[in-house]
């Protein structure tokens, strides 16, 4: 079970530091960064995939724009990329198809815009989430923790070594891992036969054992080839014992920030839930905190036909936790405004309670010829491609 790792990687070994964006070197070039500009994030993931099929970033008048020159007017400062391992490029029903070389191209534009970049390495073929956590195909034989430790360093080495001309300012090593990492194998290997492998229950000192090695030989990967980097571990947001139990079971951990994921028409808690578990994290643990995941739609409708993950059910869900939102006059409901007042609400709340930075997550997941979105009714883009007033809340907060 591997662990979720951001690096602040402000640069890869032969990457000078003055090489450094501006906006990296506003939040993390300073003797203490928790002090420094919030992270104002975006994650850009589905960008490649959305232009390769002819789909059209554009401005609030419908002019066609860089999606990221566009995002920095609003005061976006920091980028997330997640990467798949080897994902199945001819898979129609798979949508975002992030390669090591896609997610290579796509950097060079974040850095030549001058943003921070987040990379979330998955470990994985496909998506990685509290529900799935798949050992990539090519690694369906190991039969040991010192060989899966081999495995994931040097992977995790080839990675950062590919990107040392546009160094990630921040890398992720696996993605909301509450369940575990690397946990099942994507051929016929049972779960039980990976457990002690990958640490996919927390029930024994053995499993707690090889989890600590085979994260450390990813940590310690990123310290050699990324020396100023942060480490971040992952988590999908949860009731705050929960989130403490994790983070005392595995305190010892090589990690620097913690990243939660908070989804309010999900089973995330209460907004005032959310600014307890960021204070507290951060107080128990010594660490800063950034909601690396939150969305909200702007409408219920659709434009393809593939099922959208926010209906009214998600709508009615989620107001009932946005708590501090409705006291203070906004309102949830799924408009093009109600999605800018939940985001500027989640924001708020991660400031007030200590954290550094919120990530938008699916804001660029139109649908377009050839792919379609669950997601297309929560992007920071409307069916016509352009951005929505929800982008305003990273400007104005």
């Amino acid at each position: 079970m591997l662990f979720s790792l951001f690096f602040f990687c402000n640069s890869c070994a032969g990457v000078e530091k003055s090489d450094r964006t501006d906006a990296v070197a506003a939040i993390f070039l300073t003797e203490n960064y928790r002090s420094s500009s919030f992270m104002h994030g975006f994650d850009a993931s589905m960008v490649y995939e959305i232009e390769e099929n002819g789909g059209v970033y554009r401005d609030k008048n419908g002019n066609a724009s860089d999606i990221f020159g566009l995002l920095k007017k609003y005061g976006v400062n920091w980028i997330r990329l997640r990467l798949w391992h080897t994902p199945d490029m001819d898979d129609v029903n798979l949508s975002g198809h992030n390669d090591l070389a896609r997610t290579v191209e796509i950097a060079r534009r974040i850095k030549d815009s001058g943003l921070g970049f987040l990379l979330d390495i998955h470990f994985s073929d496909t998506w990685a989430d509290p529900g799935n956590q798949k050992y990539p195909a090519a690694w369906d034989s190991v039969s040991s923790v010192e060989e899966l430790k081999n495995l994931v360093s040097d992977y995790t080495a080839h990675v950062l070594t590919s990107l040392k001309e546009v160094p990630p300012d921040m890398v992720q090593l696996g993605n909301e891992i509450n369940p575990g990492f690397l946990v099942t194998a994507s051929g016929a290997a049972s779960v039980e036969d990976f457990a002690k492998i990958s640490c996919s229950s927390y029930k024994s000192d053995e499993t707690v054992k090889n989890f600590m090695e085979v994260y450390y030989s990813a940590s310690e990967t990123v310290r050699k080839i990324c020396p100023d980097a942060k480490i971040m571990v992952h988590l999908s947001s949860d009731k705050g014992e929960s989130l403490r139990w994790w983070f005392q079971k595995f305190k010892k951990i090589d990690f620097d920030v913690i990243g939660i994921s908070y989804y309010p028409f999900e089973n995330h808690g209460t907004q005032k839930e959310l600014e307890q578990n960021i204070a507290e994290l951060k107080a128990n643990f010594n660490k800063d905190v950034v909601v690396v995941e939150t969305s909200w739609a702007w409408t219920t409708g659709w434009k393809d036909e593939k099922t959208n993950v926010f209906y009214t059910e998600q709508e009615k869900a989620g107001a009932e936790k946005l708590t501090e939102l409705r006291t203070s006059g906004g309102t949830a409901a799924a408009t093009k405004y109600g999605q800018k007042a939940v985001l500027a609400s989640i924001i708020e709340s991660c400031k007030r309670a200590g954290g550094i930075g919120v990530f938008y997550w699916g804001g660029d997941w139109i649908s377009c010829d050839n792919v379609l979105s669950s997601w297309e009714n929560q992007a920071l883009f409307d069916f016509e491609g352009k951005i929505t007033p929800a982008a305003e809340a990273f400007l104005e907060n």
